[in-house]
C-alpha cells in the first residue's frame, strides 16, 4: 500500500493437511527370463499396489529382465504408491525394475477428502527415468468470507495502518503512523509517540496473537507508507520523513533529512532488528509509495520526487526532472546497494504513480497522469477535454488535457520501458493499483468519473459527479486491454486494496458512500453514516461477487490497507469514527477510544477474514 489518489488527482484521504498412517507395502514383482544371444530380456514382473489408506510408500517394482548379448531388457513397471488419507500425503512411486531403461514406478495420487495430499515421489528404475509424482488437487474451499479475528488499537488523535505485508509463516506485519499512543498487544507493549507523527511496525501472529511492536521517530514527522517482505522473512519498509529517523539502536545509524521530506527505505529482521536503513533526497520533497521485493530479495521502490534524488553513491547520478512531483523508481540490491533508477514526468505532464508488482522478469507500476509524458523516448497523451479560448474568445486555443489511468511495465533487470498502457478517455479515470493474476497477468483496479472504454467494453457511470470503481486486465507481452468491468453505484467508491488469492480471485477494499454493486444485491450504506467500510472478493472473470464484508460504525469507517495470505485469508486494516465498529461472524465489537464522532480521533482495527 502507499499514499492514496484521491478524485481529484491530489493525494488526499477520506477523513497443510495432516499426515495419515502408512500403507502396507506391495509384493514384489517377479523376475523377468533371461534373453537368448542378441535378444531382448523379458520383461519384469509388475510392482505390487500399495495398500489402500494413509501416506505409505507403494509397493516395490518388480526386477526387470537381463538382456542377453547384444540385447536389452525391459524394466519392470514400479509398484503404483498407495492412495493418500485423507488430507494426508500421497504415497511414493515404487522402485523401477533393473533393466537398461527401466521406466520408473508412478507417484501415488494425492489424498481425497479434506486437503489434497501431496503428491507421491516417483521411483527411478536403473538407467530409466523416474516415475511422475502423484498429482495433488482438492476442492477450493467454500468462499465465505467469515471474520476470523479482530483487534483495535488508538488513542486520542488519529491512528492509521498505511500497508500490510505477510511472511512465508503467515505472520501479518502492519506499519503505520500514530500522534500519541497506541497499544497492539497487552499490558507493556504499548509505544508512545515522541511529538506529532511516529513510525509504528507491528508483528502479529496468524492468529492475531501480538509478537512485537517497534516505534521510530522524534519530534517531527514520519510516515511508513509501505512494506515488504523477503524470503528470510524480513522486513521492508518504506515511506517518508522529517527530523531524524532511526531504526535501530547505534546513534551512527540514524537518517536526518536534508530540510523537506525525504525518502526512506529500511530493512529489519524477522525479530525487528535493524538490518540497514538509507536515506535519499534533497531540501525539497520526496516520498516512497509502494515497495516490493524481487528475486534474490532485491528491492523495488516506487516514490516521488521534487529536486533531486540520488540511490548510489556515484558522483553525477543524481536524478533531476522538471515540473513538479516526478515518478522515480530504485532497485536495490538485498543490502540496499543501487543497481539502477529512473526518473519521468516533465512541465508538461501532470502524474502520481502508487502501486507496483513484480514477476520473475517484470516491474508493473501504475497510476494516473495528465498531459503528455515521455519515457524512455515513448510519449504517452492523456485525453483530451478540450481546449482553452483563442483570440477573442473563438477557437484555437492550447488543448486542455483530463486525467487518464496509466500502467507501464518495464524490465526489471534494467528497469528499460517495455511498454506504456493508458486507461482513459474524457474527463477524470485514474488507475490506482496493481497486482498479478495467477495467469501472470497485471490486473489494475481504479476510479473513474466519466465513462470510458476499455478494449472492447465500455465502462459506464452510474451518475454525473459520482466516482465508480473498474477492474481491467491486461496483456503481460503488449499491455493490451484482455478484459474489464466497470463497477458503477450510487455514491461514491474508493480503493485501498486489491490482491489475488491462491484460486485466482480478485480481493478488493476501500468504501463507499451509497451502495456498492458488486453484482446481484446492492449493497447499502448504514445509516445515518457518511461511508462504511468494505472488503469484498469477486471471480477470476470480474464477472460475479463471491462475498462482501461491511465494516459500520454508524458514523464513517474506511479501509486504509489489505494483504492475502498464502492460505488465501485476507487481511485488512480500516479507520473508524464511530463509538464502535462491528465485525460480524460474532466477534465482539471493537469499541472507540474518546471522543468518538471525531474526524480528528479515528480509531484503527485489523480483521481477518476467511478465503
Amino acid at each position: 500500500m502507499g499514499l492514496p489518489l484521491g478524485c481529484d488527482g491530489c493525494d488526499s484521504d477520506p477523513g497443510g493437511g495432516t499426515t495419515a498412517s502408512s500403507s502396507s507395502a506391495g509384493g514384489a514383482g517377479g523376475e523377468g527370463g533371461e534373453g537368448g544371444a542378441g535378444g531382448q530380456g523379458g520383461a519384469g514382473g509388475a510392482g505390487g499396489q500399495g495398500g489402500l489408506g494413509g501416506s505409505g510408500e507403494g509397493g516395490s517394482g518388480g526386477q526387470g529382465g537381463f538382456g542377453g548379448t547384444g540385447g536389452s531388457g525391459e524394466g519392470g513397471a514400479g509398484g503404483q504408491g498407495g492412495f493418500g488419507g485423507a488430507g494426508g500425503q500421497g504415497g511414493f512411486g515404487g522402485t523401477g525394475g533393473s533393466g537398461e531403461g527401466g521406466a520408473g514406478g508412478q507417484g501415488g495420487f494425492a489424498g481425497t477428502g479434506g486437503q489434497a495430499g501431496v503428491g507421491g515421489a516417483g521411483g527411478s528404475g536403473e538407467g530409466g527415468a523416474g516415475g511422475t509424482g502423484g498429482s495433488g488437487g482438492g476442492e477450493p474451499p467454500a468462499f465465505l468470507g467469515e471474520a476470523l479475528w479482530g483487534i483495535g488499537a488508538g488513542d486520542k488523535k488519529n491512528d492509521r495502518v498505511e500497508a500490510i505485508a505477510s511472511d512465508q509463516d503467515e505472520n501479518v506485519i502492519l506499519v503505520g503512523g500514530f500522534e500519541t499512543a497506541v497499544n497492539f498487544g497487552g499490558e507493556g507493549d504499548g509505544l508512545v509517540s515522541e511529538g506529532r507523527h511516529d513510525v509504528f511496525v507491528v508483528k502479529l501472529d496468524a492468529a492475531g496473537g501480538h509478537l512485537w511492536s517497534r516505534r521510530f521517530g522524534d519530534g517531527a514527522e514520519q510516515y511508513p507508507f509501505a512494506v515488504a517482505t523477503d524470503s528470510s522473512g524480513n522486513i521492508v519498509v518504506a515511506g517518508e520523513f522529517q527530523g531524524t529517523l532511526n531504526f535501530g539502536d547505534d546513534p551512527s545509524a540514524a537518517l536526518v533529512s536534508a530540510g523537506g521530506r525525504d525518502l526512506f527505505v529500511a530493512k529489519l529482521d524477522a525479530d525487528g532488528n535493524h538490518l540497514f536503513s538509507k536515506r535519499f533526497g534533497d531540501a525539497l520533497d520526496q516520498y516512497a509509495t509502494a515497495v516490493a521485493v524481487a528475486g534474490d530479495d532485491e528491492i523495488v521502490v516506487l516514490g516521488v520526487a521534487n529536486g533531486s534524488i540520488d540511490f548510489s553513491e556515484d558522483a553525477g547520478a543524481a536524478l533531476t526532472g522538471t515540473g513538479d512531483s516526478n515518478v522515480v523508481v530504485a532497485k536495490l540490491d538485498a543490502d540496499g546497494g543501487h543497481l539502477w533508477s529512473k526518473r519521468f514526468g516533465s512541465i508538461d505532464s501532470w502524474q502520481r504513480f502508487r502501486s507496483i508488482a513484480v514477476s520473475d522478469s517484470a516491474l508493473y507500476a501504475t497510476g494516473a497522469f495528465g498531459g503528455i509524458l515521455e519515457i524512455d523516448g515513448t510519449v504517452v497523451e492523456s485525453s483530451l477535454d478540450g481546449e482553452t479560448s483563442g483570440a477573442g474568445g473563438g477557437g484555437g486555443g492550447e488543448p486542455i488535457h483530463g486525467i487518464d489511468g496509466l500502467v507501464l511495465r518495464l524490465d526489471l533487470a534494467s528497469g528499460g520501458l517495455v511498454w506504456a498502457s493508458p486507461l482513459g478517455g474524457a474527463g477524470e479515470q485514474f488507475a490506482k493499483l496493481v497486482s498479478l493474476g495467477i495467469d501472470g497477468n497485471p490486473v489494475v483496479i481504479g476510479n473513474y468519473g466519466a465513462a470510458f472504454r476499455v478494449g472492447d467494453t465500455d465502462v459506464e457511470l452510474s451518475a454525473p459527479g459520482d466516482y465508480d470503481l473498474y477492474l481491467a486486465r491486461l496483456d503481460a507481452e503488449t499491455g493490451a486491454p484482455l478484459a474489464a468491468r466497470g463497477l458503477p453505484s450510487t455514491g461514491d467508491e474508493f480503493v485501498w486494496g486489491l490482491s489475488q488469492d491462491p484460486w485466482g480471485n480478485h480481493v478488493l477494499s476501500g468504501y463507499f458512500t451509497g451502495s456498492l454493486a458488486l453484482g446481484g444485491e446492492p449493497i447499502g450504506v448504514g445509516a445515518p453514516a457518511s461511508g462504511d467500510a468494505f472488503v469484498a472478493k469477486l471471480t477470476p472473470d470480474f464477472s460475479e461477487p463471491l462475498w462482501a464484508d461491511v465494516y459500520r460504525d454508524q458514523y464513517y469507517s474506511f479501509i486504509t490497507a489489505q494483504a492475502v495470505t498464502a492460505s488465501g485469508n485476507t487481511v485488512a486494516a480500516g479507520l473508524f469514527f464511530g463509538e464502535r465498529i462491528e465485525l460480524g461472524s460474532g466477534l465482539p465489537a471493537i469499541e472507540h477510544s474518546a471522543p468518538a464522532r471525531d474526524l480528528s480521533n479515528g480509531d484503527l482495527f485489523v480483521v481477518t477474514v476467511s478465503p
